[in-house]
């Protein structure tokens, strides 16, 4: 197995402990957005942005962003579109 592979591995393991702590505290929100909002984060921590910056640069609400991060609310695409502007991914990237 290379390496690319082995990342990609242990970054869904990863997303799967989060939706499995989500669930456990009662979030529930369909997977996805589970998903989507450890990506979220995940690349915001690469990218070395706070919230606050991801917020400013994006016109989304810190507390949108926390909400999405957590899996705590159901974010509209556009919103997740503006945030993936910033992180410099594609949308894919988060949703796909």
């Amino acid at each position: 197995m290379n390496t690319e592979n082995m990342d990609q591995d242990k970054l869904v393991e990863e997303e799967i402990e989060v939706a499995g702590t989500n669930l456990k505290n009662g979030t529930h929100v369909e997977s996805i957005y589970i998903v989507v909002g450890t990506r979220v984060k995940r690349y915001r921590k690469r990218r070395h942005l706070t919230i606050q910056q991801v917020s400013d640069r994006a016109g989304v609400s810190y507390g949108s962003i926390v909400k999405l991060e957590n899996a705590h609310s159901r974010t509209r695409l556009d919103v997740i579109e503006k945030i993936a502007k910033v992180l410099k991914v594609d949308l894919k990237t988060l949703v796909g």
